[in-house]
């Protein structure tokens, strides 16, 4: 099967990419990601780094956040989000100024970046001391399973390169930015998830298939 670079398939991707949770590993993280974000993010300024068709910053906006920007690499799924605020850049350039945001969302993002240390850095320069990063990725568990985010446009199936990282990789990258793990949370499935989707690995039904990582700035007290 054909492997793309993260920005060749997004610009692929876009004009045919839901604006909504549409597969069993999305719904899975979606549902992780709604319970960690504040149920109001009034006077929050947030971030949505790989914003992608704009689903989180929807939800956002929905909750109320004062002020929403969303970056993403991918030209195509750029045209493809109808929400205000958003600006083409990569993760580790990311176009605020240091100490902007309160909470940053980082979604189904760094699996696809080759330095992981170097986007969590960024992601904690534009980070406010009191504020929070909330990440997931697939699960590492999937490595093992031989799981490929996989994806199809008409006729054209294509996977998209993905490095596998486990907790300990985190830790390293969290403790280089200085950065202190919140929590680790392994995400499962439910069992109407998976509906009528083709295809899918049954197995995963018992075990984990992302993980979310919540992070924050070490110099605060308790850090």
């Amino acid at each position: 099967m054909l492997e793309l670079d993260a920005r060749q398939a997004y610009d692929r991707l876009g004009p045919a990419y839901p604006d909504h949770a549409a597969n069993a590993v999305m719904k899975a993280e979606q549902r992780a990601m709604l319970t960690a974000l504040p149920c109001s993010l009034a006077h929050q300024r947030v971030l949505d780094v790989g914003c992608g068709t704009g689903r989180y910053m929807r939800v956002a906006r929905e909750r109320r956040a004062a002020q929403i920007i969303g970056v993403d690499l991918s030209l195509g799924m750029l045209q493809a989000n109808r929400e205000a605020g958003r600006v083409q850049a990569s993760v580790t350039q990311l176009p605020v100024p240091t100490a902007w945001a309160d909470t940053v969302i980082c979604a189904l993002v760094l699996g696809h970046v080759a330095d992981l240390g170097a986007a969590v850095r960024e992601l904690a320069r534009v980070v406010r001391a009191d504020g929070r990063i909330i990440c997931t990725d697939i699960h590492p568990v999937g490595a093992t399973r031989g799981w490929r985010r996989t994806f199809g446009v008409g006729d054209e199936k294509f996977a998209i390169r993905h490095v596998w990282r486990d907790a300990a990789d985190w830790r390293t990258a969290a403790a280089s930015a200085a950065l202190r793990v919140r929590r680790f949370e392994d995400v499962f499935l439910a069992p109407a998830d998976v509906d009528e989707q083709t295809g899918f690995d049954l197995a995963a039904l018992e075990l984990p298939v992302v993980m979310l990582i919540e992070l924050e700035p070490s110099g605060r007290p308790g850090g």
